[in-house]
């Protein structure tokens, strides 16, 4: 991996070798945000700090993505909900930073996706 392209812009903890076995493997410990974390940090601090109404718009895309439900319409009650006195460009701008999140978590959750796949394939 440290002869890969990602070697930069992803960091893999090392196996510790005198304590891993068939069936146990230990790694390095990285230090760090977890990426769930720092997404929901962003999306709370887009929704005015409301860590609640982020929690609510993380679990309405899970169960989005299980039931065959409108993502939009339910984040934008959970936005409606978290500020009622929401000017329409107030509601415009939130979209935007909450579809620029979206886009920012898609490139991070690709990287890692890629990484993982060169590391298995060619490693």
């Amino acid at each position: 991996m440290s002869k890969s392209s990602f070697a930069e812009k992803v960091k893999i903890p090392e196996p510790i070798l005198n304590l891993c076995s068939k069936n146990v493997l230990v790694m390095e410990y990285l230090s760090g945000k977890k990426l769930a974390v720092s997404i929901e940090e962003k999306l709370a601090a887009i929704l005015g700090g409301d860590i609640s109404a982020a929690i609510k718009v993380l679990k309405a895309t899970q169960q989005s993505l299980d039931e065959e439900s409108s993502l939009f319409f339910r984040v934008n009650v959970i936005i409606e909900e978290s500020r009622a006195d929401n000017t329409r460009y107030q509601k415009g701008l939130k979209a935007f930073q909450l579809l620029s999140m979206t886009r920012d978590a898609r490139n991070k959750l690709s990287l890692l996706l890629d990484a993982t796949g060169h590391q298995i394939f060619h490693d």
